[in-house]
This record gives C-alpha cells, structure tokens and sequence, in this order.
C-alpha cells in the first residue's frame, strides 16, 4: 500500500508542476507577443509616416488607428490593451512631430 500511496502524490505532484509550468510558459508566450505586436504597429507606423510629405497630427492619429486596426482580430490581445497602445502611441506626436520634421530638414540640407 505504501508504494501505491507514493506512486499517487508523485503522480499528484508532476501534474501540479506540470500545471503551473504550462502556466508559466503560457504567460510568457503572451507577453512575447504583446511586446512583438506593438513593435510590428510601431514599425509599420513609422514606416507609413516617413512616406508622408507632411504630417499633421490629424493625419498622425489616422495612421495609427489605421495600424492598430489590424490587431484587432488577435486573439492575444485585448481591447483594453489595444486602446491603451493607441493612447500612448498618440501621446507621443511631439517626439514623433520633432522627429519627423529634423528628418526632412537634413533631406532639404543633403540637396
């Protein structure tokens, strides 16, 4: 009986450590995909930007609805989050603004 009873919390004890290991890696991969989606919508925004003869913050806040958009389907992300992504992304227009504009100033320089 004692080797039964052994077997059982063995047994017990891999499935619990196999449980909060798969929780463990499950929350990773999420976070993981967080951090890559809004590296891609950064990208893909500031790629659309650098296209643009002159930005706005109109236009700005356009490009960034536009990308986040996509992401809306995903199931890893959540609404919540995305809106929030949107907010802080949008609360950046003045770095991105300055940016933007000393970007074209060494175009006009370099002709």
């Amino acid at each position: 009986m004692e080797h039964n009873d052994g077997f059982k919390q063995g047994f017990v004890a891999g499935l619990v450590a196999g449980a909060v290991g798969g929780a463990l890696l499950y929350s990773k991969r999420k976070k993981i995909v967080r951090e890559v989606w809004k590296l891609r919508a950064k990208a893909d925004i500031a790629r659309r930007v650098k296209n643009l003869k002159k930005l706005t913050r109109n236009a700005y806040d356009d490009i960034v609805d536009t990308v986040l958009d996509k992401y809306e389907e995903m199931e890893d992300i959540a609404a919540d989050e995305l809106e929030e992504w949107a907010q802080v992304l949008k609360d950046e227009w003045s770095d991105i603004k300055e940016r933007f504009e000393g970007a074209r100033q060494a175009l006009v320089e370099e002709d």
